[in-house]
């Protein structure tokens, strides 16, 4: 990765470990992390992959981190234009293979090439997507995930768009459902070996 990205990704080293707690058991990033390779160990792996995923939603998307520091965070991506996401494409290349190898690279590409099959015919190419959503443990269940999200979900209600998320863990949709997502597709990933249920939320008016 580009030493001045990891440096700036760096900022965000107070945040990752709320994400790694929060998804270490999620089939898509527990299988990175079995497969990373990180001269400081694979955690390090994932944590320098999470403080990456928030500096890309900065430059590239909307980062929230939640009010009590440290505590968790919300990554979007957004639609860009051709040349804007070939330069997201060639930054996210850079960092996975600097950070968590060639063999978590190679799942990583053919896990999201899986989940595009199915998710893409299902949203709108206008739509926000909800790229992580995690929330260390002991700040769960405080209304802190919600109030992550409200403010993107008001701005896509004003700005007329949908949203969507893929998630691997059907004890979240409750709470996604609560909050305007709707079920609308169910796949079974062969990378990870699990199912994973496509959720989105429809343009909402005024």
């Amino acid at each position: 990765m580009d030493n001045e990205l990891a440096e700036r990704a760096r900022r965000f080293a107070a945040s990752s470990p709320a994400l790694h707690a929060a998804l270490a058991e999620d089939p898509f990033y527990a299988t990175l992390e079995a497969l990373a390779d990180h001269p400081e160990g694979r955690r390090a792996a994932m944590l320098s992959y999470y403080e990456y995923s928030m500096l890309e939603a900065e430059r590239f998307g909307l980062l929230c981190l939640t009010d009590t520091p440290g505590a968790g965070a919300a990554v979007w991506s957004l639609p860009l234009d051709d040349d804007t996401a070939s330069q997201k494409k060639r930054d996210k290349a850079a960092m996975l293979r600097a950070c968590i190898g060639k063999a978590s690279c190679a799942a990583y590409d053919a896990i999201n090439v899986n989940m595009a099959k199915g998710t893409l015919p299902l949203v709108d190419p206008s739509d926000w997507y909800l790229s992580i959503l995690g929330l260390d443990p002991s700040v769960q269940g405080q209304g802190k995930g919600s109030a992550l999200l409200a403010p993107v979900l008001a701005r896509a209600d004003a700005a007329g768009v949908g949203c969507y998320l893929e998630t691997f863990t059907p004890r979240n949709m409750r709470f996604y459902q609560r909050l305007g997502f709707v079920a609308v597709g169910t796949f079974h990933e062969p990378v990870t070996d699990a199912e994973y249920h496509v959720m989105r939320r429809p343009v909402r008016g005024f």
